[in-house]
């Protein structure tokens, strides 16, 4: 059985982190899951478990990003950029010791810019870089149009403090969301010492962290990783509606660029899944991580 490990708090840096490995296996590799926005750690939970059972060396840590779960950083920017940094506070092996690393969505940015800043300053950058739905393009449609800047402008709405989560739950279902929403929802409610409840995470904060992400461009940072050796991989949902005509040619002319390199760049499918891939096809997700990106963790 794969054991979930309990928080972990690094020294002064905020970081918070929980720990999957087995309970009766030494790990030999060490690799991060990167949460998308308005996630956290915990939703990457059972796709870990799931990898570590099959790979029983294999131990993972799943980080709270700044403004997201408890993690709490007093200090620096909140940017894309920041949120990579904050990683190389993690304990050893994960701060700067990482076989491989993974982001949904947001959090792709985030591991993008980790291995790059690794590579800057010297520091072993991970050999296996999977970004799970995520676009390392520029945002070029307006913010206020996209979905999530949508969904944190609703959630500003809401009078805090939240009386409960009944009360959250059907706040968002009159709104028009989905229960599946707003039960992702219900997961970012803390209790306060009233037993009331307000949101882990700062909204102004989530917007200009959001505006940041837009704003960066990836591509060629992957290009650069991939010629020092890291293997890059992309895994789309089937259903999602992230990429663009733009972006899968950005992506084919990044992986026809490759097809000659030691470790190069390959994009797959997963059939019956939207953006939410660790969500809505656990399975296919699980096959595709272990059998072609994981297959070095045998």
């Amino acid at each position: 059985n794969a054991e979930y490990m309990g928080v972990l708090c690094v020294g002064m840096s905020g970081a918070v982190a929980k720990i999957v490995k087995h309970e009766s296996v030494v790990p030999k590799y060490a690799c991060t899951i990167l949460h998308g926005m308005m996630g956290s750690g915990l939703n990457w939970a059972n796709p870990a478990r799931s990898l570590v059972h099959t790979f029983p060396t294999l131990q993972i840590v799943l980080p709270n990003l700044r403004n997201h779960g408890d993690a709490k950083y007093t200090f620096g920017p909140n940017t894309v950029e920041q949120c990579a940094r904050d990683l190389f506070e993690l304990p050893e092996p994960f701060g700067r010791d990482l076989d491989a690393i993974c982001g949904h969505s947001f959090g792709g940015k985030v591991a993008i810019l980790y291995c790059l800043l690794a590579q800057q300053q010297g520091i072993r950058v991970p050999q296996h870089l999977c970004l799970l739905d995520s676009m390392p393009s520029l945002r070029k449609e307006p913010i206020h149009q996209d979905s999530v800047w949508k969904v944190i402008e609703l959630l500003k709405t809401i009078p805090l403090p939240i009386p409960s989560r009944k009360h959250l739950t059907a706040t968002l279902l009159q709104s028009g969301n989905s229960e599946t929403f707003a039960q992702w929802m219900n997961m970012n409610l803390r209790q306060t010492e009233t037993g009331q409840f307000e949101w882990r995470f700062n909204l102004d904060v989530m917007q200009d962290m959001f505006v940041n992400y837009c704003r960066l461009d990836l591509w060629d940072a992957c290009l650069s990783l991939a010629q020092s050796g890291t293997r890059v991989t992309f895994l789309i949902g089937e259903r999602s509606n992230l990429w663009s005509d733009d972006d899968r040619a950005n992506l084919k002319r990044l992986c026809d660029a490759t097809s000659n390199f030691p470790a190069p760049t390959r994009s797959f499918i997963l059939a019956n899944a939207g953006h939410w891939v660790h969500v809505d096809n656990p399975t296919g997700l699980h096959e595709i991580l272990a059998n072609e990106v994981f297959d070095w963790a045998k």
